[in-house]
């Protein structure tokens, strides 16, 4: 503190200018001293003479009054130093007593290269050696005492081995691995505080480790304005770093103080692992200090955050056109499902509407079915039975108009007893000729009847006269061609025919009446022998065929009763039947699509119109019009089959 005292007290103070503001009287100003500046002077003339004169004086500083040789003018101008004068005989030895009571062991700092260290160059090392050699060498000295020849012959060791080591490149690299060097790595509060911190801990520390690099071109960490280009070839640099630090000096072992062969090896094999383990060291440091630079570089941070950025902004594209392909897929389903919605209501209010014509025209024939059996009682028909099979077969065969009109006839005959029973059974078998046309009172007024071919006049042709009652035939499956051949079936009645089957199936009380009510316009007898006709594997007896006669089906009631009794029901022999044809097939329909276009025709009616085709069209997955032209084709096939048959 004296000495800090000593120093204020010789620099003068510069005081602030005045502010004008002092106090008239009595004021008393305080004012502390600015803080030191060291400044270094260059010297110049006769202060850089005396310079030179107390640097490489003998005898130290002169003395007040002395003074030095004297430079030439163009020396002091150039002000150039002039290589160091030889010093006498006891300088070197004065010298020598200081560095030895000193006792460095450091190479460099033996060689008078310590500013450098490892910057040095080998020109420079060598220049330096030589210089020593010639100043403190033994033969130089030894004239001063066996002291200073004592410090001169181990000082010159010492300078010696320091050559030799630092003139061989192994020898010198593995002396700099452990020379004193800052190893330390910035920590995290640093990295992390403000850019310009960064830049400035993580640069120098760069700076010190870029010594070890096998490489001559190391790049610097740069600013916060570098390309970013740079930037990742500087990181990718220290990320694949090779170091030429070996750590190979100053070991544990000498292998050169081992007593035998084996002991050498053992610390040859001691001395590797050790160097293993510095280098391993040494690598995690580096590491450690790439990757916490990497962390957080701010000019990464910017290009990651950009990136984020962009990222983020395609994922949220993306997810909107997600949202919005959503959304479009749920309005689309939404759409079709109001459309099937409205489609189903359609059709099911035009189901609603055929079913109630279909039940009206049910009740008009049954209204008519009644009106006849009424007026057959009432004009006396009642009590035959030729009369009451006629009238049932009208009431079974004939439409809502033919069984009026035939009603209407019967009710305008005028007379009693057989003439008006057999002019109402001429009515009947005029009508059951051609059961959908109606009949008019002119049958009345025709002489000759028509034969009706019943069962008992084809067995006994003397029958055949104007006036023999002759017994209605019954209609049968195999009696109904007459019927088949005057009124086809129309698209609408096979519709409906088939849906009805569907619904009936076999055992089902009164099933062809049933089926018949559905169709709503043909007989129990001819709904039957039309599904007998659609189904071509059904075989028919030989008796049946032969004769023309239904095929007789044992009751199950009787056939219960006749083995009560013990009696043993024949099963029927089924007849044999000629291979039958399969339709052509042009369009090359599947199994699987006719299958389904089956299904089709009979789940839509045809009564939809065109729509029915693009819904059968759809089912299957052919066009409509090849839909169409299959239909054709299999009714074709048919009716050319039916009209052979």
């Amino acid at each position: 503190m004296a000495r800090i005292l000593r120093r204020l007290q010789a620099c003068p103070l510069c005081l602030p200018p005045s502010t004008g503001n002092l106090p008239e009287q009595g004021g008393i100003i305080v004012k502390s001293a600015a803080t030191p500046l060291a400044k270094n002077i260059e010297h110049a003339g006769h202060c850089y003479q005396q310079k030179l004169i107390e640097k490489y004086s003998t005898s130290g500083p002169l003395a007040a009054g002395e003074t030095g040789p004297h430079l030439s003018k163009s020396e002091g101008k150039q002000n150039e130093v002039p290589p160091p004068r030889r010093p006498d005989s006891s300088d070197p030895a004065k010298a020598l007593a200081s560095k030895m009571a000193i006792g460095s062991d450091d190479l460099y700092e033996l060689l008078e290269l310590g500013h450098k260290r490892w910057h040095a160059t080998a020109d420079e090392i060598k220049k330096s050696f030589r210089r020593i050699s010639l100043i403190y060498h033994p033969d130089k000295i030894s004239h001063r005492g066996e002291e200073a020849r004592e410090n001169s012959e181990t000082h010159f060791k010492a300078v010696k081995k320091a050559y030799e080591i630092l003139s061989d490149k192994k020898k010198r690299a593995a002396y700099d691995s452990i020379d004193d060097v800052d190893d330390s790595i910035p920590s995290e509060k640093d990295a992390t505080s403000s850019p310009v911190r960064f830049y400035e801990k993580f640069g120098t520390c760069f700076a010190i480790n870029a010594r070890w690099s096998v490489s001559d071109r190391v790049p610097k960490l740069g600013d916060d304005n570098a390309n970013i280009e740079a930037v990742h070839k500087f990181y990718d640099f220290w990320y694949s770093f090779k170091s030429w630090r070996d750590f190979s000096f100053d070991l544990e072992y000498d292998t050169d103080q081992a007593e035998c062969r084996e002991e050498k090896r053992w610390m040859e094999r001691q001395n590797a692992k050790h160097i293993k383990s510095r280098k391993l060291e040494e690598n995690a440091r580096i590491r450690k200090l790439v990757d916490l630079a990497f962390k957080h570089d701010p000019r990464l941070k910017r290009v990651k955050d950009a990136q984020k950025a962009k990222k983020d902004a395609v994922k949220a594209e993306r997810k909107k056109k997600a949202e919005e392909k959503a959304r479009l897929a749920r309005e689309k389903e939404e759409n079709e499902r109001r459309e099937a919605e409205n489609i189903a209501a359609e059709e099911k209010q035009k189901r609603q509407a055929e079913k109630k014509e279909r039940e009206a025209a049910r009740q008009k024939l049954r209204k008519a079915r009644q009106r006849l059996r009424a007026t057959s009682r009432d004009v006396g028909l009642s009590h035959s039975d030729r009369c009451l099979e006629a009238v049932e077969g009208m009431c079974s065969k004939g439409n809502v108009e033919s069984i009026d009109a035939a009603s209407q006839v019967i009710n305008s005959i005028d007379g009693e007893g057989k003439d008006v029973e057999e002019l109402a059974l001429r009515v009947l078998r005029k009508a059951l000729l051609v059961p959908h046309i109606p009949v008019t009172s002119s049958v009345l007024e025709d002489d000759h009847e028509p034969c009706s071919g019943g069962p008992d006049e084809s067995s006994n042709p003397h029958t055949h006269s104007k006036h023999a009652p002759a017994k209605p035939e019954p209609h049968t499956a195999s009696s109904g061609s007459t019927s088949k051949s005057t009124h086809p079936w129309t698209q609408e009645e096979l519709s409906l025919l088939s849906k009805a089957v569907a619904k009936y199936p076999g055992g089902t009380v009164e099933r062809w009446r049933r089926i018949a009510d559905f169709v709503g316009t043909r007989s129990p007898d001819e709904v039957l022998h039309k599904v007998s006709e659609s189904r071509p594997s059904r075989l028919r007896s030989t008796t049946a065929e032969t004769s023309g006669k239904p095929v007789p089906r044992p009751n199950p009631f009787e056939r219960f009763q006749e083995k009560k009794k013990g009696n043993p029901v024949v099963p029927q022999k089924k007849s044999t039947t000629a291979k039958i044809a399969q339709p052509p097939n042009k369009l090359q329909f599947t199994p699987k699509q006719q299958s389904a276009f089956e299904t089709a025709l009979k789940k839509h009616p045809a009564t939809d119109g065109e729509a029915r085709w693009k819904k059968v069209a759809l089912a299957v997955g052919r066009p409509p019009e090849q839909c169409k032209e299959r239909f054709q084709e299999l009714i074709t096939f048919y009716r050319s089959r039916k009209t052979s048959s």
